[in-house]
């Protein structure tokens, strides 16, 4: 039955979330399939904008930004100059 593959797909994604990111970024998470056709299902994912934070690590240490249409890793001195102008907001 496709909704058991789906659930263990879904259970299996979540905990290589909490595994790569951590829990304390679960809730700001939500994902479900989505029927394209009745073959055919795509995983939504969407992501809420973290709120008083200093960032999400993927695996403790790599820190990546979305620039549309890509995303990049940025490191070293490109992440202090954006970690100036992205958090002193907050």
């Amino acid at each position: 039955h496709h909704k058991d593959k789906f659930d263990v797909f879904k259970l299996t994604f979540a905990q290589k979330l909490d595994k790569r990111i951590g829990k304390e970024f679960l809730d700001l998470i939500d994902f479900e399939f989505i029927a394209i056709n009745p073959t055919c299902h795509v995983l939504e994912v969407k992501c809420s904008k973290i709120e008083g934070d200093n960032g999400c690590y993927l695996d403790g240490s790599d820190f990546y930004i979305r620039r549309n249409p890509y995303t990049e890793k940025i490191e070293g001195k490109d992440l202090v100059d954006y970690s100036r102008k992205r958090f002193s907001k907050l």
